[in-house]
């Protein structure tokens, strides 16, 4: 909740107002995503609409490096716990060599 005081010519207005961007974080569900281009090059993302960011990546309007690579395929995705999470997970990803991704990959669609 937010409390918010204003004076107004001479009358003090008090608000209290649910905080509402702060519900809609929490309720957001993000995922780390791996996509395969066309070149069979790998690419690691994070979003909390992964429909959406997969289309964007398909029309050329996501990322530069995939910008060049289309059509791209969702090879993995698992969903994270919160942006902070996702962030972390993409960062550990991008720092795995290709074999150690593929592998990774294999490891998490076998667990399913």
């Amino acid at each position: 909740m937010i409390l918010y005081a204003r004076a107004y010519r001479g009358l003090q207005i008090i608000l209290i107002m649910p905080v509402i961007s702060d519900t809609i974080s929490v309720m957001k569900t993000w995922y780390l995503y791996v996509l395969k281009c066309s070149d069979n090059t790998l690419y690691t993302g994070i979003t909390n609409d992964l429909p959406r960011r997969v289309k964007q990546h398909n029309e050329g309007t996501a990322s530069r490096y995939t910008r060049g690579r289309v059509p791209v395929k969702i090879v993995h995705h698992e969903r994270c716990r919160n942006r902070s999470s996702a962030l972390k997970k993409e960062y550990r990803m991008k720092s795995l060599s290709r074999q150690e991704k593929e592998e990774y990959i294999k490891s998490r669609t076998q667990d399913s």
